[in-house]
């Protein structure tokens, strides 16, 4: 999506003429969690890129007939599928890994309070008026008077995804 958002940056007046052309862009991009781009999965095969209608493409497919395409189409889907399968299995591996490294454990006793109702200092968000608590959010109570307005990690993530708003002034 880092695509998307340079080209929107650079095409303020006109990046909707060329959703289609950005669009096929992303269909012939690999995606690191499968391995394969989404039409290899889609379609079972790579899309003819602009420069490949041009100049040619090196792939040699002989096929005799309709019926030999489409079993070996299937062959390729089938294959692109099981592997593309075990690389999604493996990337989600890898992420929890990952995710697990940077998680906080929390160790709780027998009595402990735990939910929203334990008493804990919160803070609420000043975009989507959610509630958090400060550990969670990782704020010590020391700082919640000194800020003015408090956007959560949520609404942070989302700000920084949407491109700059600009004025026709």
């Amino acid at each position: 999506m880092d695509a998307v958002r340079c080209f929107v940056d650079q095409q303020q007046d006109s990046w909707d003429e060329h959703l289609a052309q950005l669009a096929g862009a992303l269909r012939a991009s690999v995606n690191r969690s499968t391995g394969y781009t989404p039409n290899k999965l889609m379609l079972g095969r790579e899309t003819n890129q602009p420069a490949e209608l041009m100049f040619g493409t090196t792939e040699d497919h002989k096929y005799t007939g309709t019926e030999e395409y489409i079993i070996g189409l299937e062959k390729a889907m089938k294959t692109s599928h099981e592997i593309a399968w075990k690389t999604l299995k493996t990337t989600q591996a890898r992420m929890k890994k990952d995710y697990d490294l940077r998680v906080l454990e929390r160790q709780y006793a027998p009595g402990d309070l735990v939910g929203p109702d334990t008493g804990e200092t919160m803070i609420q968000c000043d975009q989507c008026k959610e509630w958090f608590h400060l550990t969670c959010v990782g704020i010590s109570v020391s700082e919640v008077d000194e800020i003015n307005i408090y956007t959560c990690p949520n609404c942070s993530l989302i700000d920084r995804q949407l491109p700059p708003v600009t004025t026709g002034t």
